[in-house]
């Protein structure tokens, strides 16, 4: 019953006029009397407008702490062992809703009691005590909790601990607290970064609040301005999170909220809890199932009773059970009653309800009601076929069956897949480069990358990515598009990079067509998505190297790799080649022709008399030897003031002088010209007579088989 409580053997009823009082107070007196039991007057309070229970004072205000445990607290002596702080400090968690927050000292009583603590009870824990007796009065007011209120939840952190304060904001912006809480930080979340407390401040308001909060929507107001960017539904998570974070953020997308960002000088009620906390508490909050359960139900249970008064309200079923009784007509009967009529002799009555054999025959007026108890848990309609057959029967039941799943709307949100559809295969381009698929992988290692896979030679490009932004994926496709040329289809999903209006207008402006898969189907980007499971695979198999370098190697050992689709590798596919690999060398065929021929001759010897071409200031040509050859056009030439000089085979010419610093008598032929006296006197040489450069050979006439003679 609503604004009716039970605990144990205890029954509070509110209300909020005298009238509406009495009329719950006898319905509960009645259904009391209905399950056979009394109460006792005299330990009976009616028409109370406040009253003590467990501990606290309830009135039309709200709940306070009660009187007699408030001064019990006030005269507690100070404990003497751990033992009796454990009690004093349980019997203060009982009222820590009202508490609106502890004295920084209050950590120190929680420090005490740790297992490796020895007990030494000073001035300071002392004062800590006196303070928390304080904190407790009986004029705290915790306001009633309204369902058609706002809901505010603040929550703060700092270093010793977590605190968060529910409260109901009036129509004036007023906050009116609800409840406090607040506990301390364990030693590993001490250790935490400021925005990782701050989170854990509105993971643990949350959590402890839940049966507040859970299906509401509800105000989160925080201190700390980043945890705006991760908590905010509005937001999508960022990308590079810590684990810890995301599954917070994860278990926070299950409810209905709102974080604003509230400056600390104003957000004082739930820093002073988070400063002054409580004791580290690992319960975890339990749904109230059964309550839940019996508000769920839609349609109470049918009975018996209910059948056979329906039965005789409805025309067609009390006619066919006045045939049942009396007879059933020998001409045909009309088309409603068919379905009962190929049935006639399988009814029968039982207390005014018809049967068909266990079955009871529903009236059309309980049917949606019948259905509904029988689609309680939700169960397919297979199972509901073989529930509603051992039960009721109807004219085609099967089918309102059908119907009647196929709209319920939990059972279509919650239903398994469809069957899977046959494989559509892409068409095979017929060119490299003509169709590509892309996507993003990472981030891995820290890195993004941007993974582009050609649809007919399967070669693959993979780019490092200073960001996700789309300008970022532009300047990656002009750089491949200079080297490989304008694909015709772009294909990939839905990212926001690739579906910004700038990379459309930039595929547009080259004449692109681009295409994006299918939401949440992976498999519609298949070659980018397997290109990007093997780049993670073998960026994870490597233990050497930096990433650009672990990049380099798996594109190499891609695009040299036969393929098992095509039976080549990429490279030969897309460049008509194959890649010459470490492994090439072990063929004879393959091996670098140049180590089969034989060197051609070489122009000069070592110790030829050379002349070498001179570079610098002077001759241009100067005398040399050979000192080595270098290869087929190399050499190493020594000149004459000891320097060795290297130079190609075009700049060296053979020199016909074996030395040109030695005198001309020695290197040249001489001729002594002959003075004007001697050529005067002397008588005159005789010509020397020039060798023939014709044939002597003596020539005989040609004789034509003995006719000249």
């Amino acid at each position: 019953m609503p604004h009716v409580a039970t605990y144990l053997d205890d029954i509070l009823i509110a209300s909020e006029s005298i009238e509406e009082h009495e009329r719950m107070l006898a319905e509960v007196l009645s259904r009391l009397a209905k399950s056979g039991l009394r109460v006792q007057a005299e330990k009976c309070e009616f028409f109370k407008e406040s009253l003590e229970f467990l501990g606290h004072r309830i009135d039309a205000k709200g709940i306070y702490p009660s009187k007699v445990k408030v001064e019990a607290i006030h005269q507690a002596p100070a404990p003497k062992n751990k033992k009796e702080l454990q009690a004093f400090l349980g019997m203060i968690n009982f009222y820590n809703r009202f508490l609106k927050g502890r004295t920084e000292v209050a950590e120190k009583l929680y420090r005490l009691l740790d297992s490796h603590v020895a007990w030494n009870w000073g001035a300071e824990h002392m004062e800590a005590f006196e303070n928390l007796k304080k904190l407790l009065t009986s004029n705290s007011l915790l306001v009633h909790f309204k369902t058609d209120v706002p809901l505010v939840l603040s929550c703060d952190a700092s270093s010793v601990g977590v605190g968060a304060v529910l409260a109901h904001r009036d129509s004036k912006g007023n906050e009116q607290p609800v409840a406090y809480a607040s506990r301390t930080l364990s030693r590993a979340e001490r250790n935490y970064a400021q925005i990782d407390r701050e989170a854990l401040a509105v993971v643990f308001g949350v959590r402890h609040f839940h049966q507040y909060l859970c299906g509401r929507d509800f105000l989160i107001i925080t201190d700390h301005k980043p945890l705006l960017g991760i908590f905010q539904r509005q937001k999508q998570i960022p990308a590079v999170i810590s684990p810890r974070m995301l599954r917070w953020t994860l278990m926070l997308s299950a409810y209905d909220y709102v974080i604003e960002y509230r400056k600390t000088k104003d957000h004082g009620n739930a820093d002073c809890l988070s400063r002054l906390p409580g004791p580290v508490t690992r319960q975890e909050t339990e749904a109230p199932g059964d309550i839940l359960l019996l508000e769920a139900v839609e349609y109470p249970p049918v009975s018996a009773m209910e059948v056979a008064a329906f039965t005789r309200g409805d025309p067609l079923l009390y006619q066919v059970k006045q045939w049942i009784l009396e007879g059933w007509p020998r001409e045909r009967v009309a088309l409603k009653y068919s379905a009962y009529w190929v049935r006639q002799n399988e009814f029968s009555v039982h207390r005014d309800c018809v049967l068909w054999g266990s079955r009871v025959v529903i009236p059309e007026a309980l049917q949606k009601q019948v259905l509904s108890l029988m689609h309680a848990n939700h169960p397919g309609v297979t199972a509901m076929k073989a529930i509603a057959r051992s039960y009721v029967w109807w004219p085609k039941m099967d089918e309102k069956i059908v119907e009647f799943v196929r709209h319920c709307t939990p059972c279509q949100e919650n239903r398994q897949s469809e069957p899977r559809t046959p494989t559509h295969f892409w068409t095979k381009p017929e060119r490299p480069w003509s169709r590509i698929h892309v996507d993003f992988a990472g981030p891995v290692q820290g890195v993004f990358f941007l993974v582009v896979v050609d649809a007919l030679s399967n070669w693959a490009e993979i780019e490092v990515m200073p960001s996700l932004q789309s300008s970022a994926v532009i300047e990656k496709f002009r750089k491949m598009f200079a080297t490989h040329g304008l694909p015709d289809l772009v294909v990939s999903d839905n990212g926001t990079a690739f579906a910004s209006r700038e990379t459309q207008a930039f595929l547009k402006l080259n004449g692109i067509r681009y295409m994006y898969a299918a939401p949440y189907h992976p498999a519609s980007n298949g070659r980018a998505e397997r290109m990007v499971r093997e780049l993670k695979c073998a960026l994870r198999k490597q233990r050497q190297g930096t990433v650009l370098c672990k990049v380099a190697r798996f594109l190499f050992k891609q695009h040299s790799t036969p393929h098992a689709e095509t039976g080549k590798s990429p490279a030969e596919v897309m460049l008509g080649r194959k890649f010459r690999t470490a492994l090439s060398s072990l063929r004879p065929d393959e091996s670098d022709a140049s180590c089969l021929r034989q060197p051609p001759p070489r122009g000069f010897q070592s110790g030829d008399a050379v002349y070498a071409r001179n570079f610098r200031p002077g001759p241009k040509w100067l005398f040399a030897r050979v000192s080595r050859p270098i290869g087929h056009v190399m050499y190493e030439l020594s000149t004459a003031d000891g320097a060795v000089h290297r130079r190609h085979r075009n700049h060296v010419r053979r020199a016909w002088c074996s030395d040109p610093r030695t005198t001309d008598q020695q290197t040249c032929p001489s001729f002594a010209l002959p003075s004007m006296s001697s050529r005067a006197l002397g008588p005159p040489e005789p010509e020397t007579s020039q060798p023939l450069r014709r044939s002597t050979r003596q020539r005989n006439p040609v004789r034509r088989y003995g006719i000249d003679d």
